[in-house]
């Protein structure tokens, strides 16, 4: 009688891939036939921290570290992102995202590390450490149904999501151009900061922050078309202007009406100079256009030339992905306890 063989274990299943990298819309509705690239960006919420789990408000102002579930949990985003051509990983500055953010560094050796104050969550001022403040729902409410986006928390260091929206605009350029010719580029942030981000870059319009729901360590998937302009001169102040004046009838992120962000500093001699798109090309690339010159400083990765205007767009691939979050945890939930 032939021994009784043991029932192998079933192999991990076969994670499915990330949508096809966004096309390059037809020649004949661009504006420019310069050098151009997508760069898709992978923008992850961090791991889950004991305030995390007791539903306390952590804001910038508590720093904890990831716990256990956290730590499994950006395990498995590291996992998942191990066979992607991670070519820069970016995190904010508070211990959760950079733990977080690490887990997938690991597993791309060549990829360039960058931890940025502009990327942590925002701050809820004198509500942080609580888990249902007094007012909490009432400023909700204010952003929610009156677009109300500089209401903030009491306190002096407390934000407001407009206040949010313009460091991140700071950073984005910095991001999109880390991951060179044909890398991506990992970010992992917070809750709030990403609804700021995903409703500032693919809606235009900070009054579609509820519609993004994130999971920790989910997976956002967002890929920018860049394009080398062949003017090396960004918008003038009066183009800006006039666009900002078009917009005003279509988006109204702040109780004026008006976007008072102008030109902002990047790093260097870099300067972005940001305005919506006041009627955007029927292509498919949505949100609003960064417009980046680069002179005397960084050169462009695109074309390794300096002083050349780059325009970037961005388009939605996928949202709050987090299959790879429910295979670990029912690994986790068949590993015997042996403490």
């Amino acid at each position: 009688m032939s021994p009784t063989l043991p029932t192998p274990s079933p192999s991990p299943p076969i994670p499915q891939p990330f949508p096809p990298l966004s096309r390059f819309p037809d020649a004949a509705s661009l504006s420019t036939r310069g050098s151009r690239r997508v760069t898709r960006l992978f923008l992850c919420r961090h791991g889950e921290t004991e305030a995390n789990a007791a539903r306390v408000l952590q804001g910038s102002g508590i720093d904890l570290p990831l716990n256990a579930k956290g730590m499994r949990q950006a395990d498995a985003l590291g996992v998942r992102m191990a066979g992607e051509r991670i070519a820069a990983v970016w995190a904010s500055n508070l211990q959760r995202a950079i733990q977080t953010a690490k887990a997938v560094a690991m597993r791309h050796p060549s990829a360039s590390f960058h931890s940025d104050a502009n990327l942590r969550e925002i701050s809820w001022g004198g509500w942080e450490g609580q888990a249902d403040p007094q007012g909490l729902f009432q400023m909700m409410e204010r952003w929610e149904r009156d677009h109300d986006f500089d209401a903030k928390a009491p306190g002096s260091f407390a934000e407001s999501p407009n206040m949010v929206r313009d460091r991140l605009d700071e950073v984005i350029g910095q991001i999109v151009e880390s991951g060179g010719e044909d890398g991506a580029v990992l970010v992992v942030a917070h809750g709030r900061t990403l609804r700021v981000l995903l409703a500032h870059l693919i809606y235009r319009s900070l009054k579609h922050m509820p519609a993004f729901r994130h999971e920790n360590c989910c997976i956002n998937v967002v890929d920018a078309l860049v394009e080398v302009l062949p003017s090396p001169s960004v918008p003038t102040d009066a183009t800006t202007a006039e666009n900002s004046e078009e917009d005003q009838g279509n988006e109204s992120d702040s109780s004026s009406g008006s976007d008072p962000r102008g030109k902002v500093r990047l790093d260097g001699d870099a300067t972005l100079s940001h305005h919506h798109l006041a009627h955007p090309e029927d292509d498919g690339w949505v949100g609003p256009e960064f417009v980046f010159q680069w002179g005397g400083g960084p050169k462009n990765a695109l074309d390794g030339k300096e002083g050349r205007t780059v325009r970037v767009r961005f388009k939605p691939a996928l949202l709050n992905y987090t299959g790879h979050l429910a295979a670990a945890e029912r690994e986790h939930a068949h590993v015997p306890d042996t403490r």
